[in-house]
C-alpha cells in the first residue's frame, strides 16, 4: 500500500494480503532472453521464414496497474502519535493470535490504483491505437461458429460481427468505435480467421487419409512389417503401431527379461504421443515396437501392447520399466498380468 494515498483510502491500519501487478501489454518483454536463444534443429525442412518490420508489439512501457487486497482494521486510526501506533499494533497483533478473531473489527477491500494517460509512453496512445489491437477471443470464438455453420465469405461474416457486437457484447451500451480492431477486425482479419478455422477443421482428416496411403505402401515394399492403423472417428481412436521383421527378431530374443516403454513429450511437431519399445540387446539398446495415439490413457496403451503381444505370442516379459506414469503402469499391468 503507497504511504500517499491522497485522502482516498480509510485513515485506519492495514495488512496487505496480497499484490498483483498488471503491465501495460507494450511494457518490458519479459521473454526476449528465451527468444534471443538458437532455434533448435527443426524435424523437418520448411520454406523461407516471413520478415516483419515489427517482431514484437513490446515497447517497454512503464504503465501498471496494481491491484491489492487488503484488510483495515476500522476499530483504530493511524493519524495518533507514534506511541499509540505502536501500541495498536500489538494489540493488533494479539488479536490475530486469537483464533476466533472477535474483537477485530475488520474490512477486507480490493484496492486498485490505475496509471495515469502520462504513464504510458513509447507507443501509440488514444483512437489511432485501436487499429492495432488484437482480435478480441470472442470475436475469434464466433467466426470459428460462424465457419463452422457454413459461412464462408468474409464480407458476410464481417457484417454478423457488426451485428453482434452492436446487439450482444455491447446491448445496451455504447459500442466501440468501427476503427477498433479487437471488436471490428478488418476484411483481411476475418480472411485469416477463416482459413485458420477450415484448416484445423480438414488438416486432421487430410493426415490420417495420408497416412492410410503411407501404411499401403509400407505393406507392399515390406510385406514382413507388421502395421496396425486405426483412424480417428466417431467410434474409435486414433492408434497407429509398427513392428518390423528385425524388431520381431530382437523383441522374441531379448524381450523376455525386462522391456522399457519410453514415451516422448513435447519432442515432435505433432500432438499425438508417440511410445517406443525397448529392450537391451548384446550389443546397445534397440527399440523393437512403435505406437503413436490419440490419448495417453491406460486403454489406449493397454490395446497398443495387447496388439504387440498378439504379433509376438511367446513374448513374455519378466519385468517393464517406464516413466512414473499411471497410464503406463496400469495399461502394462493390464496386459500383462503379474508383472
Amino acid at each position: 500500500m503507497d504511504s500517499e494515498n491522497d485522502g482516498l483510502l480509510p485513515d485506519n491500519p492495514y495488512i496487505v494480503l496480497s499484490v498483483e501487478r498488471y503491465e501495460c501489454h507494450h511494457g518490458p518483454d519479459r521473454n526476449k532472453a528465451k527468444k534471443n536463444k538458437p532455434e533448435a534443429v527443426p524435424d523437418h525442412v520448411y520454406g523461407k521464414k516471413r520478415f516483419l518490420i515489427q517482431p514484437t508489439k513490446k515497447m517497454d512501457c512503464p504503465a501498471t496497474i496494481i491491484a491489492k487486497e487488503v484488510i483495515f482494521f476500522t476499530d483504530y486510526k493511524t493519524s495518533v502519535s507514534k506511541w499509540q501506533r505502536e501500541k495498536i499494533s500489538k494489540d493488533i497483533k494479539t488479536g490475530m493470535m486469537d483464533d476466533k478473531k472477535l474483537n477485530l473489527k475488520m474490512d477486507k477491500r480490493l484496492v486498485i490504483k490505475l496509471p495515469k494517460k502520462e504513464e504510458h509512453k513509447f507507443h501509440l496512445q488514444g483512437e489511432i491505437e485501436e487499429i492495432s489491437m488484437p482480435v478480441d477471443k470472442r470475436i475469434v470464438a464466433k467466426v470459428e461458429d460462424y465457419v463452422t455453420e457454413g459461412f464462408i465469405s468474409a464480407s458476410c461474416i464481417r457484417m454478423l460481427l457488426d451485428t453482434f457486437v452492436r446487439k450482444e457484447l455491447f446491448a445496451g451500451q455504447r459500442s466501440p468505435s468501427w476503427t477498433n480492431r479487437r471488436f471490428f477486425p478488418s476484411q483481411k482479419d476475418v480472411s485469416n480467421l477463416i482459413y485458420s478455422t477450415r484448416l484445423r477443421a480438414v488438416k486432421s482428416k487430410f493426415d490420417q487419409e495420408n497416412l492410410v496411403g503411407c501404411v499401403e505402401e509400407w505393406r507392399r515394399e515390406n510385406p514382413d512389417d507388421l502395421i496396425d492403423f486405426s483412424p480417428s472417428d466417431d467410434t474409435s481412436r486414433l492408434l497407429f503401431i509398427y513392428q518390423s521383421r528385425q524388431q520381431r527378431r530382437l523383441l522374441q530374443r531379448y524381450g523376455n527379461e525386462i522391456c522399457f516403454l519410453d514415451a516422448t513429450y513435447r519432442t515432435t511437431k505433432y500432438s499425438v504421443p508417440l511410445f517406443f519399445l525397448c529392450v537391451k540387446t548384446n550389443m546397445d539398446y534397440a527399440v523393437v515396437a512403435v505406437f503413436a495415439s490419440q490419448f495417453e490413457d491406460t486403454k489406449t496403451i493397454a490395446a497398443a501392447l495387447g496388439k504387440i503381444k498378439e504379433w509376438n505370442s511367446e513374448w513374455n516379459p519378466q519385468f517393464f520399466m517406464v516413466d512414473y506414469c499411471e497410464a503406463e503402469i496400469n495399461g502394462i499391468g493390464t496386459c500383462f498380468k503379474g508383472i
